[in-house]
């Protein structure tokens, strides 16, 4: 999970006023959501492996790790440009990590 928070979090680190502009604000080229879908399928396949060999994550594997990357792009945007008053970045980032950890108990 830390990974892949980790991993979502630098994206939007990279260059926060462009990602809140084009995820925000711009209309999304058809282009521009094929590859995000890509990305997505493709970190979602990455947790299904994990969610097997940990026999975790229910009898849909594949739904509950797109749906776990889905969710966790929305609360990692949130979280590294929109931090809530009082918390870190950091902080906020490790709540979601949490988050998902014990929704997958």
């Amino acid at each position: 999970m830390r990974t892949l928070v980790g991993t979502l979090a630098d994206v939007h680190r990279a260059d926060p006023a462009t990602h809140r502009l084009l995820y925000d604000q711009a209309p999304r080229p058809p282009e521009a959501a094929r590859r995000l879908r890509e990305f997505q399928a493709a970190m979602a396949a990455e947790v299904e492996h994990h969610l097997a060999r940990l026999d975790a994550g229910g009898p849909d594997r594949a739904l509950t790790a797109l749906l776990l990357v889905q969710a966790l792009e929305a609360q990692v945007h949130g979280a590294v440009l929109d931090p809530p008053p009082g918390r870190t970045t950091a902080e906020s980032v490790e709540a979601a990590v949490r988050l998902c950890l014990g929704a997958l108990r």
